[in-house]
This record gives C-alpha cells, structure tokens and sequence, in this order.
C-alpha cells in the first residue's frame, strides 16, 4: 500500500529500501518493486515507501536517484547475505555449495536470539539444536569444557557453525584439541582405546563415561583382557588411567570365569575401584598361595593360624573354583598334627585351654559385668563365623571386641560330644556325659538355654530381664547342610539366607532388650562342616556304628583313625575316616557326593571361631555442675548436678575440685546415676573456702572434673561446666566493714 501525505500538508519525499540480493522478506510499511513494470509506474511518479528488490532494479534506482540528487531518499541497503554470513564466519571460509539463500537463512536464524554478538548467538543456537547445556558453549577453555563439548553430538545443520565457534575459541593450551574435525575419535583417543597414540598430557579423562562409547570402551578392554590373560591389568597407571572402575568390573567379571588369572597383585589394583560386593566376589576368586603342610612340631597357635590364614582360605577357593584337589593332601598334615597333639591339648587346664570347651571360662568373666546373648550356632565353621560377624556389624550396630579367636573343637566333631563339652565345660571322657544338652547347660548353675522351638520365650525373656545370661542354641545351619542336595546352591544361595536370617535375629533380640546397650553377644559353635560335597566311602566297614564320619569302636584299617578313647579323653574309642569320605549321612548329593558332613580330624571340622561383640553405644559426655552458698570458714552443703544424656549408667562417682577435693583426695559419691537421668545429689563440705583479698564479687569459680565408670566398667572423666560456683559469705573482704556486708548479704 501506497503512503500519501495527507491534503493540505507539505509532502514528504519518498523513503526507498535497496535489497539487491531480493531475499529478504518487505518490511511493513513498504511496498515491494520485485518487476521493471512496477518500477516504471510507481518509483520514479509517486511518493510512498519502497521495497525495490533484485540487483538489476536497485542499480535502476541508484542511477535515476543521482540524475535527479535525489540520494537522500535511500533509507538503507540492505548487505548482501553472503558478505554478512562470511563477516559472521571469518575466518573460515563459507562452504562453497551455500547460496544466497543458505547465509541469509543462517544470518536470520542468529539474529532471531537480538543479541549484539554474533558469537553469543551462535553458542545459542549450537546449545538448542544439540540440547546440550548452554554452558558448554559459553564457558572459557579448559580440560573439563573440552571433555564435555566432545561428547556433544552436533546435527549436520549445526556443522558449519560448530566449526565457526571452534575457530573463535579464546587462546589456550586447549585451542588445536579444540580444532579436531573427529570428536568421537579424539574421545577414544582420550579414553585410550583408539589405534591411535594417547594423550598424555591432557590428563585422565575428566568426565562420566560418554554413554555412546561405552560399548566400545567394554570391547577395547575385555579384548585386551582377554588377549593377555588379566595381564592388561599389570600395566595400568591408576593415576593416569581413565574410567578404571569400569575397567575394574569388566576385570571382576573375566576372573569369575577365568579365577586363575586374578593374582593377589591385580586383586589389590582392582580392589579400591569395586563395590563391596564385587571385591568380595573377587577375593573369593583369588588363588591363595598353596600352603606348605603343617610341620608336625607346630604349635597349638601356629596351627591355628596355618589353619585360619593359610589353609582354609585355600580350602575355599579349590573347592569353588578349582578342578585340581590338592587340599585333601594338605590337609592330611593337620590331620597327623592333630593326632600327635590333642592329648597335650585336652590336659591344658581349662581356664588357658585352646579346646572350644574353654569358652565356658569366658562366659563366666562377662556374666559377671553384663548380661549376655551366648548364640551357639551349631555347624558354624571358621569361614562362616567371619561371615555372621561381617553381617553383624556392617550396620554398625554392633562392634566386634577383639579380633575373631579360633579354637579347636572337642573330638570327635560331632554334637552330643562337642556340643556337651562347650556347655560343660568337661571334656566327653566324664562320668556325667551323657546324650542330653540341657543337662550340660546346666553345669553352667545360670541362664537359660533356648533352641530355635523356643524363640518365643526367649523373646519374653529378654524383654523381661528374667536371667543374666541367655543362650540361644541353633541348628538353623546345620539343618541347611544337613537337608541339601545341591552343593553349590548351598554355599552360595541358601547359606547365605541362614547366615542372613541368624544375624537379623540376634540385632532384633537386642532391640527387644530394654537394657540392649549392656549385653555382649558372643558367638561360638560347637563343630564346623566338610567343605564341598563328600565322596562317600565306597565299602563303609559293617561291623561298626557308622555316624556321618566317625563309628563306635575301633578297626584297624588303612582307611581309618583309631581314637583310643584314654588317649583322646573320649567315653569309649572311636574310629574316624581319614579321608575326606562319609560312610553315611542323612541326605545325599548327586553321584553319591554327600554335604554337611563332619565327624572327622580336618581342619574345617575342627577349627571354629569364637567371638564377643557389643553394642555400638553413641555416646555423649555428662554435664556435671557444683554449686553451693556458706560462710567461709563453715561447714555447708554442695549441690552436684549430674545429667546423664546416655542409656548407660554412670557408676563409682568421683568429685576432684581444685581447691575442695584434689586427686589425691577426691570426694567419693555413693550411688549411681541411670541413663537418661537429671540427678541433684547433696554433698557435705566441712568448710567453705575464703575469697581471697580484694576479689571483686562473693563468686568463687570451680575448676575440677567428674570421674566414673561406664557401663562397661571403663574409666571416664568430664570437666565440670564453667557454671560450677560456690557463692561466699565473708567478714571482710578488701577492708569492707563485715557489718556492711553482712546488711548487704540480708537484703
């Protein structure tokens, strides 16, 4: 539409806009001149607002505006889009296929984002075409702004203006990486699994996992792993090696399936980059050192640790993991050990015994400071006892006292003796052995003994506080072993459960308590278990009384111990297989293999774990504060205010106050305060201290400490609270008339 200047008005002269690219769409307000017909008939005869477009038709209007000076009609021309795009693009070079069209649609889309720099409205349309972070763009160079800008995958309308913000990076160490036309090969190359050299000096990679290379991340190096057998592993620098957890799972999965390529020295590379589960999965994996026999003089404690150290870890792993058995062999060195030395053994007194029986003696100790959960799991071998603790205290509820100490287990290892002695406290060759358990518990002349068809009365009991020491007694474990068919889903499934289930039952037995943070819990059993599945003995001899590994009576054969019972402190002898064979059990494997069997001399028959373990107690300090009015020179009473924000009692209270009660005299207090008390205890003073000369008030400050014995009867101390004050009555203080003071003291 043409504009007419209104009547009666001067005119104004017509305002032309030149598009000599014609691209660019009219602007409101004028009207577009695209032919040379609508130029000859409105330019150069009307007044208006004129678009003219194409560059034969703008060079028309320049030349017909200078004939006739009339240049000042020319509002603007716009630039060619392919000048303005270059002047965007410089210094690169625009492609050589874009038209007209493709700058000005690229110089349209910029400045759609109205922001004075170009550079900033590239950042913004790389950020939106991509959906990546703004900030990747707009960020100055760095290591961590080159790692996250390569895992941007650009759109191919994206590509040319990718390569513009490449070239207008700022100066830095960065820029050539900057310049790489093959982000996703320089990544690899960063990650190191391109055939291409590393690049060192740029550092670990510094980001997540790129998730598009993940896969090729896995390839590389399970190929690696693979070709050198686990030896890829030797020669990685972990402080230069990216994504080393990941390269340390792939690893933990290869070494379940290849067990012999984790050494001990990859073990310990791996470990700190695993879960807790895959570190343990790979240890279990781990090839132990094959142990030496047990050399024939070693004694009771070196065969403990050869057992506990060397041995059963082999044990494990052979029968997990391993095709060879070489254990059995081994384990025949213990076995001969065991025989030569057990008489000396059982003739140790009770009270420094290594025998299971010498628990007893413990039991005794702590009953006398605490109650006790005594938890007798029955079939509980060394391996699994590290187990049950590692369940018990991973939630930090428990804290395990002392490291796990290993005892021999009574012989032969069967229940009704073993189990006898550990409750009695005698060995099986007494007069009062017999077959029945609660008759041994209670030798003991305290407590209660539970099995697992009492569970209900030991909960009522323990909430109660009816005995000082309760005992649970469970075959849970055993049952399993003895019930299973199926080795493997055994160990690995169903073990797991029982040892899972014992330990959630102990930590809730502790919440029913309402004493809960006094009692110890100690764990002990009375005979481990074969590992792995028994053969069983081809031809078990028929005149004897075969139970599991051991039979009543004695035969002199090859395959067989004879246990004389004067020698061996037993109520009659016994015969043992040598072997890792069974004569019988209650239930079989396939193939005639037999599980949960023991009776026997092997080391994970024999050596069992004992344990003590105590609440994880989250304790604070007391408050204890002092204070008191008396006239110098008196006798008076003192206030001591204790408050206890424990659930232990505090017991044997001692008050050292500098200038009252010193260390060598401290005050004794009779009593105790509970847990969770706020207690005010009176204390006679047999005479007030005086000010010294010229003190400013009537306030004698306190300074001394509250001693105690916690409920574990362990020694604790907290200084008094800069509260702890007497308030003095005095004559004359600093030449003050005493009957002045004393009419202030009445007011």
């Amino acid at each position: 539409m043409i504009d007419h200047p209104p009547p009666n008005s001067p005119p104004f002269p017509p305002q032309i806009i030149l598009d000599p690219s014609g691209l660019y769409d009219c602007a409101a307000g004028f009207q577009a001149i695209a032919t040379e017909r609508q130029w000859v008939e409105h330019l150069p005869t009307a007044r208006g607002r004129w678009w003219v477009q194409g560059e034969r038709l703008c060079a028309w209007t320049r030349v017909w505006l200078q004939a006739h000076h009339r240049e000042a009609w020319i509002v603007t021309e716009q630039r060619s889009p392919r000048l303005e795009a270059q002047q965007i693009a410089a210094p690169l070079e625009l492609p050589i296929h874009w038209t007209d069209a493709d700058c000005l649609a690229m110089v349209n889309t910029l400045n759609r984002y109205e922001l004075a720099d170009p550079n900033v409205a590239i950042a913004h349309y790389l950020a939106h075409l991509s959906n990546s972070d703004l900030t990747i763009w707009l960020a100055p160079p760095s290591r961590e702004n080159l790692a996250a800008w390569l895992t941007v995958a650009m759109p191919p309308d994206g590509q040319f203006l990718q390569q513009v913000w490449q070239q207008q990076r700022p100066a830095s160490p960065y820029f050539s990486h900057y310049q790489t036309e093959h982000k996703t090969h320089f990544l690899k190359q960063w990650l190191g699994i391109a055939d291409a050299p590393p690049l060192p000096h740029l550092g670990p990679y510094p980001g997540p996992m790129p998730a598009p290379l993940k896969p090729d991340f896995d390839h590389y190096w399970r190929s690696k792993l693979i070709e050198t057998q686990g030896g890829a592993i030797d020669t990685i620098h972990p402080d230069t090696q990216p994504h080393l957890a990941a390269i340390a799972t792939l690893a933990a999965e290869l070494f379940s399936d290849y067990p012999a390529w984790c050494t001990p020295a990859r073990q310990g590379k791996l470990k700190p980059y695993l879960t807790p589960q895959q570190r343990q999965d790979l240890s279990d994996r781990t090839p132990p050192a094959i142990p030496h026999p047990l050399h024939s003089e070693a004694s009771p404690q070196d065969a403990l640790t050869w057992a506990t150290q060397q041995y059963l870890p082999f044990r494990r792993w052979e029968t997990l993991y391993s095709q060879e058995k070489e254990s059995e062999a081994i384990a025949q060195s213990f076995v001969t050990w065991l025989l030569q030395h057990y008489p000396d053994l059982a003739n140790e007194p009770v009270t420094t015994s290594l025998l299971n029986y010498n628990i007893t003696e413990h039991i005794q100790t702590h009953i006398k400071k605490s109650p006790v959960l005594w938890v007798v799991v029955d079939g509980l071998g060394w391996l699994d006892h590290q187990h049950l603790v590692e369940l018990l205290t991973q939630e930090n509820t428990l804290n395990l006292e002392t490291d796990i100490q290993p005892r021999f287990s009574i012989l032969p290892t069967t229940t009704q003796y073993a189990k006898w002695s550990l409750y009695s406290g005698l060995l099986p060759e007494h007069e009062s052995w017999s077959n029945d358990l609660n008759t041994a518990f209670k030798t003991l002349g305290l407590g209660e003994r539970y099995t697992d068809n009492s569970l209900a009365k030991l909960d009522q009991d323990i909430e109660q506080k009816t005995h000082q020491l309760y005992c649970w007694d469970t075959i849970i474990l055993d049952k399993l072993y003895h019930d299973q068919r199926d080795w493997n889903y055994c160990y690995h499934t169903e073990r797991k459960f029982k040892l899972k289930e014992i330990s959630a039952r102990i930590l809730d037995l502790l919440k029913k308590a309402p004493n809960s943070d006094q009692f110890k819990v100690v764990i002990t059993s009375d005979h481990g278990q074969l590992f792995g599945a028994s053969p069983q003995l081809s031809v078990p001899p028929s005149d004897l009384e075969w139970h599991g590994r051991v039979a009543y009576g004695i035969l002199e054969q090859d395959q067989l111990i004879s246990l004389d019972a004067q020698l061996y402190h037993l109520p009659k002898s016994m015969s043992v297989i040598r072997s890792a064979a069974t004569a019988n059990t209650f239930n079989r494997a396939s193939h005639d293999q037999i599980i949960g069997s023991h009776g026997g001399l092997f080391p994970e028959e024999v050596v069992l774990g004992f344990s003590v373990l105590s609440p994880v107690v989250n304790y604070q300090p007391p408050v204890a504060t002092v204070s008191g009015t008396g006239k110098a020179g008196n006798s008076g009473k003192l206030e001591l205010r204790i408050f206890n924000p424990n659930a232990t009692s505090m017991y044997d209270l001692r008050l050292e106050i500098d200038t009252l009660f010193p260390p060598e005299q401290p005050k004794h207090i009779n009593g105790s305060v509970a847990g969770r008390q706020d207690k005010f205890i009176p204390i006679s003073l047999a005479k007030f201290p005086e000010l010294a000369s010229g003190a400013e008030d009537f306030q004698l400050q306190l300074k001394g400490k509250l001693l105690f014995l916690d409920a574990n009867q362990n020694e604790q101390s907290v200084t008094l609270s800069p509260s702890s004050s007497l308030t003095i009555q005095q004559d004359y203080i600093s030449g003050i008339s005493g009957a002045i003071l004393d009419e202030f003291l009445s007011e």
